[in-house]
């Protein structure tokens, strides 16, 4: 059974809001996302990616709530004031996820009603903070000067000074750390995305009485590095270094790999002035190219096209000499394939973009190739990027857009606060047509479709 922790909570309340130098600070902003939990970045670094709250069964073999599953209704009452809705009253728990945020201090509180008569189990994950951004920090609490062993922390409060910022973190209950990540994945760990530093508290026993509560403060120090003088930066010499990596020879990385590559000998020198051109192929690729250089009015190569019928669909001839680029290719598919591999091959040398003397001939080995993506309000613009930096170079043709939680004219009381627009879907499927992917909708059926009848009340 647990307890309220009212007491210390307006403990740790007290403690937390001592005045600070209010200077030197690094911008930090808070939020709270449906579904991911709590959100920090400072200085437009996003450093911490997550929190969240879950119940089950006291042997955990079931769960009665969990956070990343659960759609959660999202209400900002003024800046820098936000909460989550968690469950309701008709489900095993309900209770609210809040946020508080002045200056330099983020404050957030779980309170929690369970529901059932039977007992549960609750787990908190208080924060996900990136890993590899703590490559250089030092871990501190008011018992360790300097912890490098996390199996046995069981503290209230924790101190990260990093690179970025130095973090204070505070809590109503003790926390443990532990690690979620794979920091050497092998070569087919292509699933695992997780590199995170985890705080957290488990097992913790829930009865119908009284409320879970549940305190977690973070407060970010003024920098206290100092700059470097001019006098220091007379003493940085550049040294060559024996271990640093060096380039792999003249070949370079195509993703996916072709069916069959061959360099030459020589570059072709990319022209640096304009020619008087209009030439559709020069443009398509010079807007490609540009996903990766920054070519303001320069560099308009030579690129001569021909028609292949005996070529596969999506298959594609590639040359590039001294003299210039030729491509043959049979759909328009394949000549999109061509022109992507080609801007992979781009490389500066000596100043100069430049494509080394290759000869490529290469079509899909598989069919379908495809990704699932979701949608929100402002999930568009990130999509095109994704689409048009990594997913179309890598020669992907379908893709499977869920978008059941669209703003749809006939229901607009379903409407919520990860909804996608209708006008932003239309750009979607348009742009991927015209990019020889075929756009494939996805509607959830009505077992994961709980937000559905979660209708707001209407008059009438």
């Amino acid at each position: 059974m647990f307890t309220s922790n009212k007491f210390l909570i307006k403990a740790v309340l007290l403690l937390f809001n001592i005045s600070f130098l209010t200077t030197g600070y690094g911008q930090s902003t808070a939020t709270l996302i449906p579904k991911k939990g709590l959100h920090i970045t400072t200085c437009g670094l996003p450093w911490l990616t997550g929190s969240e709250i879950s119940f089950f069964t006291p042997d955990k073999k079931h769960h009665h709530y969990y956070f990343t599953w659960w759609e959660q209704d999202a209400h900002v009452s003024r800046p820098g004031h936000e909460r989550l809705f968690i469950g309701s009253i008709n489900t095993a728990v309900n209770g609210v996820y809040l946020l508080e945020q002045e200056g330099n201090k983020i404050r957030t509180f779980f309170d929690c009603i369970w529901n059932l008569k039977e007992p549960g189990a609750a787990d908190v994950i208080y924060a996900k903070i990136w890993l590899p951004y703590l490559s250089d920090a030092i871990f501190s609490s008011p018992t360790h000067k300097n912890i490098s062993d996390w199996s046995s922390f069981y503290e209230n409060r924790l101190q990260i000074s990093t690179s970025f910022g130095t973090f204070q973190f505070y809590s109503s209950t003790p926390f443990k750390i532990r690690t979620d990540a794979n920091l050497q994945p092998g070569e087919k760990d292509y699933t695992r995305r997780a590199q995170h530093l985890i705080l957290y508290e488990d097992n913790i026993p829930v009865t119908d009485s009284p409320m879970l509560s549940r305190a977690f403060f973070i407060e970010e120090f003024p920098k206290t590095n100092t700059a470097i003088t001019e006098d220091e930066t007379n003493i940085v010499k550049s040294e060559k270094i024996s271990q640093a990596w060096q380039p792999h020879g003249r070949s370079t990385m195509l993703l996916p790999q072709p069916k069959s590559i061959n360099y030459q000998k020589g570059n072709y020198i990319i022209p640096e002035n304009k020619k008087e051109t209009t030439d559709p192929v020069v443009a398509v690729f010079r807007e490609m190219l540009k996903q990766q250089w920054l070519l303001n009015e320069k560099y308009f190569p030579v690129i001569r096209v021909k028609d292949n019928k005996t070529l596969p669909a999506e298959g594609y001839l590639l040359s590039v000499n001294e003299n210039g680029i030729s491509i043959q290719h049979h759909t328009s598919a394949g000549f999109q394939h061509a022109l992507h591999t080609l801007v992979q091959l781009v490389k500066n040398e000596n100043g100069q973009l430049i494509i080394p003397a290759v000869k490529i001939n290469d079509w899909p080995s598989v069919a379908w190739r495809g990704i699932h993506m979701f949608t929100g309000p402002t999930s568009w613009p990130l999509h095109k990027r994704m689409y048009d930096r990594i997913l179309f170079p890598l020669k992907m043709n379908k893709v499977v857009l869920q978008c059941e939680q669209a703003k749809w004219k006939s229901r607009p009381e379903l409407h919520n606060s990860i909804s996608v627009p209708l006008e932003d879907l239309k750009k979607e499927f348009e742009y991927l047509r015209k990019n020889f992917n075929e756009p494939i909708p996805l509607i959830q059926s009505l077992g994961h479709m709980e937000w559905f009848l979660n209708q707001k009340k209407t008059g009438g």
